[in-house]
């Protein structure tokens, strides 16, 4: 019985005493939440006739537009948006590319920066970024466009019903999010 009184009291001891240092709840203030999510955005093959008309002459422009579905809950929170896009073309031309945000209406009211240059017979993988200060144009605008402009050719080439070749493009987005 004396070994268990023993054994008993440096436990209470021990058991009473604190070991820990105050607890300071104002740090809380300093917590932030970093967080970004991706999705994808548009996958689209595009070859000879989506180049054509109707007589089969070519055209200047093929754009794809796709409506946004993001609601605006963390707009006080998105510190930048990325895009990643993936572009092979195994055409005997160039093209330039676009990523363009259009308001309710259909206006254009920001461009993503740079517009990039695709050489004939190439693959293209980039990231765009949206600065902090214009990340407000993604939330102002109802629809993404993704425009192809064909440029005249310089060695003379046309794409005409039997051209071979195709242009693919996969795009998504990434939204990185600071809750702080």
């Amino acid at each position: 019985m004396k070994l268990f009184k023993f054994l008993i009291l440096p436990l209470l001891i021990i058991g009473t005493q604190s070991c820990t240092d105050e607890v300071d709840f104002n740090q809380i203030d300093d917590a932030s939440l970093q967080t970004s999510y991706i999705f994808t955005l548009a996958y689209v093959n595009f070859t000879a006739p989506n180049f054509l008309n109707n007589n089969n002459e070519e055209i200047e422009v093929i754009s794809d537009f796709i409506i946004r579905k993001f609601d605006d809950s963390g707009k006080d929170y998105l510190e930048k948006v990325e895009l990643t896009l993936e572009i092979e073309n195994t055409f005997d031309r160039n093209f330039i590319f676009s990523v363009d945000f259009y308001n309710e209406i259909g206006d254009l009211i920001y461009t993503v920066a740079p517009v990039i240059n695709i050489a004939e017979n190439s693959e293209l993988t980039t990231i765009l970024e949206i600065p902090a200060e214009d990340t407000h144009y993604f939330y102002e605008a109802k629809f993404f466009g993704f425009t192809f402009v064909l440029p005249p050719s310089n060695s003379g080439n046309t794409i005409d019903l039997s051209t071979e070749g195709t242009l693919t493009f996969r795009s998504a987005i990434e939204l990185f999010f600071n809750f702080s």
